[in-house]
């Protein structure tokens, strides 16, 4: 931490609580984009915000993907669970972060996706060799 940044602060129990339901939903809820706010979001508190980031993989080479962090929202930190689930549920939407594959209709991280489908449908469908 640099001296210039905000300090970091801790979650209030009931805020954590609440990040944590929405980021830890189980796999086997309803919500079928459930596993995806697992694995490519996080939430911070800096200072008096709330910063919601999502996690995009930019490939350095064909096998391995890194995952970059992104700020897509920032919200006061005493945002409530609805106010939290709305802002993930705006990025997913925003097709710059996540794209619905037009084969397989499965939602991903926009750097999963080739230019008409999703790279697995790429290897199943396509030939595509990675």
């Amino acid at each position: 931490m640099n001296a210039n940044d905000p300090p970091r602060t801790s979650r209030p129990q009931s805020l954590a609580a609440a990040i944590h339901a929405i980021l830890n939903q189980s796999a086997g809820h309803a919500d079928e984009d459930a596993d995806l706010i697992k694995e490519y979001f996080r939430i911070e508190i800096i200072g008096k915000k709330m910063v919601v980031q999502t996690g995009q993989p930019q490939w350095d080479g064909p096998y391995a993907a890194e995952m970059k962090w992104k700020k897509v929202a920032s919200l006061p930190a005493n945002s409530t669970p609805e106010e939290i689930n709305q802002a993930i549920r705006d990025v997913m939407a925003n097709e710059r972060y996540f794209q619905v594959c037009p084969e397989c209709e499965e939602r991903m991280p926009v750097g999963y996706m080739m230019d008409d489908y999703c790279q697995a449908c790429g290897e199943k469908n396509h030939g595509v060799v990675f």
